[in-house]
């Protein structure tokens, strides 16, 4: 009973998975999605926080939203509606970059989406810091920060993609470290090689 339980639970997980990424960007799938992926985060169902846009990023950033954030791990969920989902993204990732800095958050899984456009980005933003010991308190000094980016939505949601986001479905409350793997090029390619190695190498070796 426990078992057939297990595998409904893995296909509906599976299910918020692709109803995610193989359509244009929708709320509700980003927040029904992170509710299974972090039971231990704070999602709000409801918009509730809206970030101010600098003059710096009119007409680029739209709409800058806070879904939810991962206290224990310090990553925030951003939702945040762009001009050009596809266009513009040092914009993009500098608006989130500098909202990290000033919270102190270590990293952040944002969907960049635009109203217009089939098309959206599920990118992991992750800061880089120097931290230090002053007055008891831990101080932290930026020194570097790095984005990975799927572009997902109608028609755009590979295989690869798919496999690679589908880690999330192996974890619960996954680290910052966890999100930067999966999120990695990396361990994309490795993931490949292996998948390639055990399919036509190993078998070819085997013959010789």
């Amino acid at each position: 009973m426990l078992k057939v339980r297990e595998e409904k639970l893995q296909r509906e997980a599976e299910k918020s998975l692709k109803k995610l990424i193989e359509n244009p960007y929708n709320r509700q799938n980003f927040v029904n999605f992170l509710l299974r992926v972090f039971p231990g985060a704070d999602i709000w169902t409801q918009a509730v926080k809206n970030l101010p846009i600098d003059e710096k990023f009119k007409d680029k950033i739209l709409e800058a939203e806070v879904i939810g954030e991962y206290q224990e791990e310090e990553i925030a969920f951003l939702a945040i509606k762009v001009s050009s989902p596809e266009k513009l993204r040092k914009y993009h990732r500098d608006f989130v970059a500098r909202y990290l800095e000033e919270e102190g958050k270590e990293g952040a899984l944002v969907a960049f989406y635009s109203d217009d456009s089939p098309v959206w980005r599920l990118s992991y933003i992750q800061m880089e810091y120097e931290k230090s010991k002053e007055d008891g308190r831990i101080k932290k000094k930026l020194t570097n920060f790095r984005r990975f980016s799927f572009i997902v939505g109608e028609g755009k949601a590979s295989k690869t993609t798919l496999l690679q986001l589908s880690e999330f479905l192996n974890l619960e409350n996954p680290t910052a470290a966890q999100l930067l793997e999966i999120f990695s090029v990396d361990s994309l390619n490795e993931r490949f090689f292996r998948g390639v190695y055990k399919k036509i190498c190993k078998p070819l070796a085997n013959n010789l």
